[in-house]
């Protein structure tokens, strides 16, 4: 199987060994239905997301995601988490209940959505670190075996395969009727989405890693060489290029006629999307593999400093900065005014789009270069341990130092008894601070409370309490 060399991107190094290696090419072998991997449950299940169907949540690749994200209020838990036989770089794409993700083991897999059960693999002969799209029922990904895949997403049988002259690790964009990928033979390929025949291709100065993007009649995409480059969708004819000082591994993301590029130089670049004029840079202080989000005038990026930027996009003045504790690897997805986003410092991180104070973090075992797809009141990603995680809200327990609400009007007692003295009245859908307990000396467990409108204390059965938040998020919030 053709494998990529453990990527390790220090100074030394970045420039010439980013995703490379021998590039020995195989077909890829027909759909699985054998689970690869293990499977761990936890947690509870979750509503069916609405879709995210490619990278970066959509063609243009701004990185907006339709959430909700987990309401933090409780804290954050894994849902569920499945293991697969490799780490994951790959970000998910997700569409009729069904999440798709690739590994360097070589497979693409869909999971249920709701539990992490492996609905079915594919089994290529290379790393699968292109991260999938899905539109109509069929999910189309690249494999450094040479070849881009068009499987159906309910059985995972394949439509069409093509052959490129080398690795395909590019995350393929949908746009009407065409597919378009890059790969690190030197060129952009426009490929027929029913039927997978090449519309047309773009020879680039070197190898083709990154993301392409579409809006409007043009795509955009980046080359080893430095250069982003706007083509004609259509026809694949150069509207103009812009020159970087280092390798493009992102995608660039379009927005308001504006593209926003960034670069192994350390720079993101804002450039008018009619003529590739630059609008204004920011230079951050190391490379950047991470691809630009935009919402609401705002542009996200992560660097190999550590940090994650918020730019104002019409004139590049920072607004906050982030410190991740490690490289970023991973691009930012944004929903509902919250990034999203993974480090190479082993943590997920969720920040306030306007403060960029930090909402929660999730520390994993291993870092994480997946980008997070967040919807369904979950955030998914991979990471370099083969761990594919769900995650989302706590639910909230009793605790002494918690909240909970009075499920129906009964008495605060003096003692955890039935049988105690009735120190007062308290009504349905009072709330009350849990200070104590419990205590079930009398069978059934009791907890102390303190009415938060009154100011009464007293004992109360747990099963008339709803616990709504927890013992740690109270005192957190205090």
């Amino acid at each position: 199987m053709a494998r990529s060399p453990e990527l390790k991107l220090d100074r030394r190094s970045l420039m010439s060994s980013l995703l490379l290696g021998s590039k020995a090419l195989a077909v890829g072998k027909v759909a699985s239905t054998t689970e690869e991997g293990s499977l761990i449950r936890s947690g509870r299940q979750q509503s069916i997301p609405a879709e995210v169907p490619m990278f970066a949540g959509n063609a243009a690749r701004t990185g907006k995601m339709p959430g909700p994200g987990p309401v933090s209020t409780n804290g954050i838990e894994e849902l569920w988490r499945f293991q697969a036989a490799d780490s994951i770089d790959s970000s998910p794409a997700i569409a009729n209940g069904r999440i798709f993700v690739g590994s360097r083991d070589g497979a693409l897999y869909a999971l249920e959505s709701e539990t992490g059960t492996v609905k079915w693999t594919f089994q290529t002969e290379g790393d699968v670190l292109s991260s999938p799209a899905v539109g109509d029922g069929v999910v189309y990904f690249g494999s450094l075996d040479g070849h881009v895949y068009a499987l159906s997403a309910n059985d995972g049988r394949r439509r069409w395969m093509f052959s490129a002259g080398s690795w395909v690790d590019s995350s393929p964009v949908i746009d009407d009727d065409t597919l378009y990928v890059g790969s690190c033979d030197n060129n952009l390929y426009a490929l027929g989405l029913s039927d997978g025949f090449e519309r047309w291709r773009y020879t680039t100065l070197d190898e083709v890693h990154a993301p392409p993007s579409v809006l409007g009649d043009s795509v955009y995409i980046g080359g080893k060489d430095g250069v982003l480059y706007a083509l004609d969708k259509a026809i694949g004819t150069e509207k103009w290029q812009f020159s970087t000082g280092g390798p493009i591994y992102s995608a660039a993301a379009v927005a308001d006629d504006v593209v926003f590029v960034t670069s192994l130089d350390g720079n993101l670049y804002a450039l008018r999307a009619a003529n590739g004029e630059q609008i204004w840079s920011l230079a951050t202080k190391d490379f950047i593999v991470s691809s630009p989000a935009v919402q609401n005038g705002v542009v996200f990026i992560g660097s190999y400093d550590g940090y994650v930027y918020a730019m104002n996009a019409e004139n590049g003045a920072e607004l906050w900065r982030f410190d991740t504790h490690g490289p970023v690897y991973s691009s930012p997805t944004v929903s509902n005014g919250i990034a999203y986003i993974g480090s190479r410092g082993w943590s997920m991180f969720a920040v306030d789009t306007s403060t960029g104070t930090e909402i929660w973090h999730f520390s994993t075992p291993a870092e994480i270069r997946s980008s997070p797809a967040v919807t369904g009141g979950a955030v998914y990603f991979g990471g370099m341990d083969g761990t594919f995680y769900a995650l989302g809200a706590s639910e909230p327990v009793l605790g002494a130092g918690g909240t909970a609400r009075v499920r129906e009007a009964t008495q605060l007692r003096r003692a955890p008894s039935p049988s105690a003295p009735v120190r007062s009245d308290i009504l349905q859908d009072a709330i009350v601070t849990v200070d104590a307990g419990p205590d079930a000396a009398s069978g059934a467990p009791w907890w102390l409370v303190t009415a938060s409108d009154s100011g009464d204390r007293g004992w109360i059965e747990e099963l008339k309490l709803e616990p709504l938040t927890s013992p740690s998020v109270a005192a957190a919030a205090q």
